[in-house]
C-alpha cells in the first residue's frame, strides 16, 4: 500500500510505500504542548518505507535529551518524532495528520493516558 500526505503549506511531503503498523496517541505534557492539544497522534512505519521531501523546510527541536521533534519551518506542522532508541533506528514516527488518506482498522496504542 502507498500513503501520501503533506504539511499545511505543502512544502514538506511524505510518501509511505508499505504498511503503517501503529497509530499512537500520546498524552504526555510535552506532546500536548508540541501539538497544542490534549494528545499527539502519530503513525509508525518502517524507516525503509518512508520518503520525505522538502527537507530544506524541516526544522528540528530537541525537546529532551536524545528526542528530536521535526516540523515544517514555514507552517509549523509537526512532521516526525525521533529518539535515540533501538526502535527508532528501524521505525519512522510521523504526524498522523500529514496523511491524505488514513489506513483503516489500525490498532490504537495510548501512552500516558490520564486515569
Amino acid at each position: 500500500m502507498t500513503y501520501t500526505g503533506h504539511c499545511l503549506c505543502g512544502q514538506v511531503s511524505i510518501e509511505i510505500n508499505g504498511d503503517v503498523t501503529q497509530r499512537i496517541h500520546c498524552y504526555c505534557s510535552m506532546c500536548q504542548r508540541a501539538h497544542g492539544s490534549d494528545h499527539s497522534e502519530w503513525g509508525i512505519s518502517l524507516q525503509k518505507d518512508v520518503a520525505v521531501t522538502g527537507g530544506e523546510y524541516i526544522a528540528s527541536y530537541e525537546s529532551s535529551p536524545g528526542v528530536m521533534r521535526r516540523f515544517c519551518r514555514q507552517c509549523g506542522s509537526n512532521i516526525q518524532f525521533h529518539d535515540a532508541s533501538e526502535f527508532s533506528k528501524a521505525h519512522f514516527a510521523f504526524a498522523w495528520a500529514l496523511l491524505t488518506e488514513k489506513p483503516e482498522a489500525l490498532p490504537l496504542v495510548e501512552y500516558f493516558k490520564p486515569a
